[in-house]
């Protein structure tokens, strides 16, 4: 249920006479386009920080307690993480902003040759200081990709 108060006249006459998207455009509750999309951008950014934080933490206790388990979760983060990532290049492409393609194609290939190695690592549980590499390698792919 929605309960008004009283409603008081509108000072400027071409708000309340045409009672049209100008009128409104003071109002609290009115937003444009570009507010949504400062929005927009800002929780995306905040999402991606986040998730590159939970990948650190992921990746830490990886390289603490090596586990297949814990691979399958840092795996999932990395390609949300991807994904997340060719959402902006597509963005951008939109934008004809086409320089960075290839760059793109690149990393998206090492770092999914980094987790394959981290796997193979895992699963024979070798080498602790290749694994940390890889970690911080398939890290700096993404924050490049997300930067």
């Amino acid at each position: 249920m929605k309960v008004e108060g009283p409603r008081k006249p509108r000072s400027d006459a071409a708000g309340a006479a045409s009672g049209d998207a100008k009128g409104r455009q003071g109002s609290p509750g009115a937003t444009t386009a570009g507010q949504e999309s400062a929005f927009q951008s800002t929780f995306e950014e905040m999402e991606a920080v986040r998730l590159i934080e939970e990948l650190e933490q992921v990746g830490d206790r990886l390289s603490r307690y090596p586990s297949l388990s814990l691979m399958a979760r840092y795996r999932g983060l990395v390609r949300l993480l991807l994904r997340k990532a060719q959402e902006g290049i597509r963005v951008r492409r939109d934008f004809r902003w086409r320089r960075t393609e290839r760059t793109l194609y690149v990393l998206i290939q090492r770092t999914d040759s980094a987790l394959e190695e981290m796997e193979e690592i895992l699963r024979r549980e070798g080498d602790r200081t290749r694994l940390l590499d890889l970690v911080e390698e398939v890290k700096g792919c993404l924050i490049s990709m997300l930067s």
